[in-house]
């Protein structure tokens, strides 16, 4: 490292006054750079690197600005400055050593990300690669990941699916309800199948099933449905399992395929029954 008294003269092309392979500081005073330069008290620190390489100036100013031009290889053309830091965007880009709050935005791959700190909306920290963002006190939605794969949506209130006119299009209440204003489908098309088979003896299953009403423990709520154990017995594939393999729930909407084949047998019997009735009823007329 090299230091001088002098001033920095304004009019000095790049890769000349200092020696390559030295940073070097120089002082700033006033104007004497001339038009265009910077007209603040100040250092100049000059990192030249191999000769007639890159060469880096970083201006520090009485003001609390600092700026950086450079100049590379084939030309003794200082570029613009570039303002890095100044009194409108310190607050913005660093804190104080006894803390502070920041504003604006960090830029990743285009998309600007806004991040409130210790705010009234609540905090957002890191848990390893997971980012969250706790129970505010006033109930605002959070969405975070606790790093076992699952994504959350807490909120003290319903949740609202909307369109971007602003029209809810599916609302989850604070009981687990929802309400859809379109139509809950499944893929079913033939393309998706394959070793189809009729359901066979769809009546006797049915009649094994029972319908109960119960509450739920986690709210007293009362409810009518099934228990998926019992369905398990009669027809496995209507019971959804957990990740730990557990009976969990039943999907309600399979149950129809039971139930279709279950009436196509009971009408059989009840035509198998017409027809035993106006035989005996024509025998009897004889």
């Amino acid at each position: 490292m090299e230091t001088t008294n002098n001033q920095w003269t304004w009019s000095q092309v790049a890769h000349t006054a200092t020696n390559p392979n030295t940073i070097t500081l120089w002082d700033q005073y006033s104007s004497n750079g001339g038009s265009g330069s910077p007209v603040t008290y100040g250092t100049i620190v000059d990192i030249y690197g191999r000769s007639a390489h890159e060469h880096d100036q970083l201006l520090m100013d009485s003001g609390g600005e600092i700026r950086h031009r450079n100049c590379f290889y084939g030309t003794s053309t200082w570029n613009s400055w570039r303002v890095m830091l100044d009194s409108t965007n310190y607050s913005s880009y660093a804190l104080p050593l006894a803390g502070g709050s920041m504003s604006g935005a960090i830029t990743m791959g285009g998309y600007s990300i806004n991040v409130l700190l210790n705010s009234s909306a609540g905090y957002q920290n890191s848990n390893g690669s997971a980012w969250y963002r706790p129970t505010d006190t006033s109930g605002n939605t959070h969405i975070y990941n606790n790093n076992n794969g699952g994504i959350y949506l807490d909120t003290n209130a319903n949740h609202y699916f909307r369109n971007t006119a602003g029209t809810n299009r599916l609302v989850i209440d604070t009981s687990g309800n929802a309400t859809l204003t379109g139509v809950f489908t499944e893929n079913s098309s033939i393309r998706y199948k394959k070793d189809i088979q009729t359901i066979q003896n769809g009546l006797d299953k049915v009649l094994q099933m029972r319908g109960v009403t119960y509450a739920k423990k986690d709210n007293d709520i009362k409810e009518i449905g099934v228990i998926a154990e019992e369905m398990n017995e009669v027809e496995p594939l209507v019971v959804v399992k957990n990740s730990e393999g557990e009976v969990d729930s039943v999907s309600y909407g399979r149950l129809s395929a039971v139930f279709i084949e279950a009436f196509k047998e009971m009408n059989q019997k009840l035509e198998d029954q017409n027809l035993i009735i106006s035989e005996l009823k024509r025998k009897l007329g004889e």
